[in-house]
């Protein structure tokens, strides 16, 4: 990673609130100049053999550059990190705002009245965060 450059953080997951997440997140490090890094957050299990974490890891890493590939075909001057990680969303997203320009989340994408409440992590990240964060609803359908 370039030090000296501004950071983006979003985190992916599949769900279409990663994906609109993703692509925020994309415009604000073409707008700023900054160096997008999308994590993915993998859930370490008891019980998984070393050989099962590492093929997760692999597949996870898969899934990302899919994700980004057809954004940086749109412009290949953001400069982009993956990285998997075993843990939890919050923790490793808090681990990365301190260094941060920005934390972009995708939300649930729950509607009616539960719609009103942040998910436990945009929450955490509402609460903790050391940087500005953006959370980005999933697309609504027909649009």
């Amino acid at each position: 990673m370039n030090a000296l450059r501004p950071l983006v953080v979003v985190e992916v997951d599949g769900s279409p609130g990663s994906l609109a997440a993703l692509e925020l997140a994309f415009a604000q490090a073409a707008a700023h100049g900054a160096v997008l890094r999308v994590l993915q957050v993998c859930r370490a299990r008891p019980g998984r053999t070393s050989a099962a974490h590492t093929e997760a890891a692999v597949q996870a890493g898969a899934e990302l550059l899919r994700a980004t590939s057809e954004l940086r075909k749109r412009d290949p001057r953001v400069e982009v990190e993956h990285e998997v990680v075993f843990g939890r969303p919050v923790g490793a997203l808090l681990g990365e705002a301190a260094r941060a320009l920005c934390l972009v989340v995708g939300s649930r994408g729950l509607v009616g009245f539960r719609g009103l409440l942040l998910g436990s992590v945009s929450h955490a990240l509402v609460e903790h965060a050391e940087c500005p964060l953006i959370v980005v609803p999933p697309p609504r359908k027909g649009r």
